[in-house]
This record gives structure tokens, sequence and C-alpha cells, in this order.
């Protein structure tokens, strides 16, 4: 179960940094996953998560929000069209996550305990390469999912979003 593996993460720290923590408490945020069709919105050119550019498996988006922000900026001082940049330097990456989005959904924590416990005989950073950068291979099925994944007529979000569909 993944709550055994944060356990195991927070007691290592312990170990190497020599912390206590009290007053412990879980929780959790929602998170959208979509790709946006624009991130720009009249004069404004939306990056980071406002934009939908996070990694939809994990919803991890630091990379992608100082990417695209820098980005913004580049359009804006190139003349460059925003929508043209992001989706050439990560559009693709974005895609792809997809497919990880969906099948963490459908495998749920016996999935993922599965995959840690087979990664764990690999090599971290190629299997890593493998999961989450585009490929014919996967993306054949992540736009298939794309285009199974309808939103809801009041969506807002995107074709993508999780909290609509």
């Amino acid at each position: 179960h993944i709550n055994s593996y944060a356990e195991s993460v927070v007691l290592r720290f312990q170990q190497l940094f020599n912390f206590n923590m009290r007053n412990i408490r879980n929780s959790v945020s929602p998170v959208g996953f979509f790709i946006p069709k624009t991130a720009v919105a009249g004069n404004k050119l939306y990056t980071g998560e406002a934009a939908g550019f996070q990694d939809y498996l994990f919803g991890l988006g630091i990379r992608r929000a100082i990417q695209s922000g820098y980005l913004a900026a580049k359009s804006l001082i190139d003349g460059m069209h925003y929508d043209i940049l992001w989706r050439k330097k990560f559009g693709a990456l974005l895609t792809g996550s997809i497919l990880n989005r969906f099948i963490y959904e459908k495998c749920g924590n016996t999935g993922f305990t599965f995959l840690l416990r087979f990664a764990r005989h690999l090599d971290f950073q190629k299997t890593g390469f493998f999961i989450h950068n585009p490929s014919l291979l996967r993306n054949i099925p992540a736009n298939i999912i794309k285009l199974l994944w309808k939103n809801s007529r009041n969506c807002k979000h995107g074709s993508r979003c999780a909290w609509c569909r």
C-alpha cells in the first residue's frame, strides 16, 4: 500500500537527518488533469498548473511551471506565439503522461506496488525515461485515451479534466 512506502521514506529521512514530527496529519487535494487547447486567454499567458502543465500521474508541476514561465517570457520578448512554444517544448510529454495516469487509475495501488517492486531491480533513470518520455509505443494508446476521456458539457478545464469526467 502506498502509505507504507510513505512511512518508510519518512523513517529513512528521520534516520538520516535526526528530526521528529508532531501532530502529523495526512491530506490530499484535487488535481486537474487536462491538456489545454490554448494557454492564452485575451492578453494573459497561463503557465504551470494554471495552464494544466504538470505530470498527470502524480501532479508534479514545478518543472513545467519554470519552463512555461520562461516560454511565456520568450513569447512576449521575441513576439513568438506562446501556444506553439509550449507545444513544441513539452506537448508530447503531457500527452504521454496521460497514459501513465490512465494505467494508475485502472490498476490503483496494486498496480503501483507492482511497478515499484518491478522497478527496484532496474536502472531507475532508464525506467523513468521510458515511463515519462514519448514514443510511438506510448503515444498511440495515449491518443486513444485522450479521445475516450470526454469532458462534461459544463467543464471549463479541458478535455482531460479529472474533476469533470
